[in-house]
């Protein structure tokens, strides 16, 4: 199977699921959001309750566990009550990605300081893609991260299995075809499930 019908593959099961959990985003209220940020980040499609992406991966995520004073807590109700107090959710403020992802970055060092587990990489992007999708904030460069890593190989985008961000412009460079998955939150979704879509 050669790229093209790789991304045709992508398109036809997942692509629009994924739109579908952005458009889900977008329309939530605050408090809807909070909510199913508790609850490993629900979304609704075609009226099924899904996990949004690798939260329920996350060992962590909702998992009880003891903090640095002894208190049981979990790391997605630590997370919530750290994100109503920041301005994160403010849908008036102007946020780019990066700056999303850099006040995610934020709260979570906040919870490591309490011994409290539960973000790797691939959380923390998740979590600002869930939260952008909310603030209609899309991200314009690629993570490469977990997953992702054996789809940027698979394609020659990177050499190792180093974390790093690339500009979709880079990308581009040397998989012109990617551009018909248009922004980067669907060549970052593409790179990850490439590994699936190989084995078909």
């Amino acid at each position: 199977m050669d790229i093209i019908e790789l991304i045709e593959e992508y398109n036809t099961t997942y692509g629009d699921k994924l739109n579908k959990k952005v458009e889900f985003l977008s329309l939530l209220n605050k408090d809807e959001l909070l909510t199913s940020l508790i609850n490993k980040g629900m979304v609704v499609i075609d009226n099924e309750s899904l996990p949004f992406d690798h939260l329920v991966q996350n060992e962590w995520y909702d998992k009880f566990q003891k903090d640095n004073e002894g208190n049981w807590v979990s790391f997605n109700v630590e997370f919530v009550k750290e994100l109503k107090q920041s301005e994160l959710l403010n849908k008036s403020s102007q946020n780019n990605f990066e700056g999303i992802f850099s006040k995610v970055n934020e709260i979570i060092k906040k919870l490591n300081a309490r011994e409290i587990k539960g973000a790797g990489q691939m959380t923390k992007y998740d979590l600002a893609l869930y939260i952008g999708a909310y603030l209609e904030v899309h991200p314009d460069k690629v993570y490469i991260h977990r997953g992702v890593i054996k789809g940027a190989r698979l394609l020659e985008l990177i050499s190792n299995n180093d974390e790093t961000i690339m500009d979709v412009a880079d990308i581009l460079n040397v998989r012109p075809e990617l551009e018909q998955l248009g922004e980067a939150l669907y060549i970052e979704d593409f790179l990850c499930v490439l590994k699936h879509l190989k084995k078909k």
